[in-house]
């Protein structure tokens, strides 16, 4: 497995995160400000330097073209993984379940609550209900706020701050939609994902910690900047399922098996369990 990050004037955090899985995987960081200088320890690390900002789906796109293992992980510098042994949980699960294409950890606040990390798709309406209805049904049905988080299950997609992707799913839906230049390239991914005959999972039992922080809180002139990329990808997206986009059936409910998240755990071999229940 492949660990993919991009860097973008989050340099403290991408080194603190290489710092943490460098010895264990290698590394491909695609480093959209062109600030991040290499360490010497960082051996199984490699630094695409981009010409300019390229956006999210592109720079992970430029990652991909280096990848050579079965999975990569994708994922944010502003994740901590608490217990390194949950990566290998997540890999194994993808190993016992070879249609799912993506899967996502169950991602935390720093205060412990659960992030909405997992969701059905959106329909045309849902960003305004979802800030001035926040209790309506629809609402916590999309956020999926009453999810079974006591075991993995499928879901319509999971979000890129952390998710791992299995090659021969990438290599027969494609890469990353690059006419996204930032959010909602993980939901049309996803979307693209399930079109194809692969599914996609929450794995609650792999739980990390999240520092999100939404750059497009506020009215600053940089907030609005990303409001602007927020709806311009939002509109992208409508508009491609609503006129391009066939009739995909997803699926819901719990999946088989219980992972078992515990370094103590592992089978003589090393490898975390996934129990069949």
């Amino acid at each position: 497995m492949t660990v993919v990050i991009v860097n973008y004037r989050s340099d403290a955090d991408t080194i603190r995160l290489v710092d943490t899985l460098h010895h264990n995987y290698p590394i491909i960081i695609v480093d959209n400000s062109q600030s991040l200088s290499m360490r010497e320890e960082w051996a199984s690390v490699s630094i695409i330097r981009a010409e300019r900002n390229l956006g999210y789906a592109t720079a992970v796109n430029r990652a991909i073209d280096h990848v050579s293992t079965r999975y990569l992980l994708l994922i944010n510098p502003d994740i901590v993984i608490p217990d390194l042994s949950s990566i290998q949980a997540l890999e194994t699960f993808m190993d016992v379940h070879p249609t799912i294409g993506i899967a996502g950890p169950r991602l935390d606040n720093t205060d412990g609550t659960r992030q909405y990390s997992c969701r059905t798709f959106y329909t045309p309406w849902l960003p305004a209900l979802i800030r001035t209805l926040p209790g309506l049904r629809l609402v916590r049905k999309h956020l999926m706020v009453d999810v079974d988080t006591s075991r993995p299950t499928f879901v319509d997609w999971v979000t890129g701050a952390a998710m791992m992707v299995r090659r021969d799913a990438w290599e027969s839906v494609g890469v990353m939609d690059p006419g996204y230049f930032l959010y909602l390239e993980d939901t049309d991914w996803c979307y693209r994902m399930w079109e194809g005959g692969w599914q996609v999972a929450y794995v609650p039992a792999v739980r990390w910690v999240h520092f999100h922080q939404r750059q497009s809180r506020g009215w600053r002139l940089e907030a609005w900047w990303f409001k602007w990329q927020h709806g311009r990808s939002f509109l992208r997206y409508i508009r491609r399922r609503l006129n391009g986009g066939k009739r995909i059936s997803t699926r819901s409910g719990p999946i088989a098996g219980q992972v078992i998240v515990d370094s103590r755990a592992s089978d003589s071999s090393g490898r975390i369990r996934v129990k069949q229940v």
